[in-house]
């Protein structure tokens, strides 16, 4: 599903990263993000916070906060983005 088929509410889709996948410090201005992990391990840094999921975690990132994350391992996830 993306935003047109939600009326803008959310967007759901399914990634894979390789091994060493990174995302640079970013904010999203409007819109929260969450990943559910279905494989692999990830360290996300969201404002002052460090922490890191895997199988099974939800991670919610909320909107107007510096974040980022990084692939520990070779890894899918499901990713959730731009919840309203």
């Amino acid at each position: 599903a993306d935003g047109t088929q939600t009326g803008g509410g959310f967007a759901l889709l399914e990634a894979e990263d390789a091994a060493g996948a990174a995302t640079p410090p970013h904010v999203h201005a409007h819109d929260d993000e969450a990943f559910l992990i279905l494989e692999g391990r990830y360290r996300f840094h969201c404002a002052e916070e460090t922490f890191e999921g895997g199988p099974g975690s939800f991670v919610l990132l909320p909107k107007g906060r510096p974040h980022h994350y990084a692939l520990l391992s070779t890894a899918r996830h499901e990713k959730l983005p731009k919840l309203a």
